[in-house]
This record gives structure tokens, C-alpha cells and sequence, in this order.
């Protein structure tokens, strides 16, 4: 089954027109988004400093 993320991201590259290297790949999975959150311990009160967001899918997960 299709991550729905990979739909909007693909969207995305559509929509902007975006340049993609072949080498390049985003984070799309739901799943592995939840787990690098657990992992890293962020709590609500924490700050966090994302570089390199891409097209901001473990942002927004981070923002929740």
C-alpha cells in the first residue's frame, strides 16, 4: 500500500516543480517518522533545531 505522504510528496514535486537527483530520497513512512521521534526522546517542552528538512514531513510530526 501507498504511504499516503509519498502521494503528497510526489504532489509536491509535481506541483514546485522540483529538481530531484537520483541519489536523493524523503522520509514518507508514518512508522519510521513515530520511531526517530521515540528514539531521540523529544518531549513537548523541548526545542528542537531540524536542518535540512526536506519537504517537512518530520517537521511537522516534530511540531505536533
Amino acid at each position: 500500500m501507498k504511504s499516503p505522504l509519498l502521494s503528497q510528496a510526489q504532489g509536491f514535486i509535481r506541483q514546485y516543480r522540483l529538481e530531484i537527483d537520483k541519489d536523493q530520497f524523503f522520509l514518507v513512512d508514518p512508522a519510521v517518522i513515530r520511531r526517530l521521534i521515540a528514539a531521540a526522546g523529544v518531549k513537548k517542552s523541548d526545542r528542537v533545531l531540524e536542518v535540512g528538512p526536506g519537504l517537512g514531513f518530520l517537521t511537522r510530526s516534530l511540531a505536533e
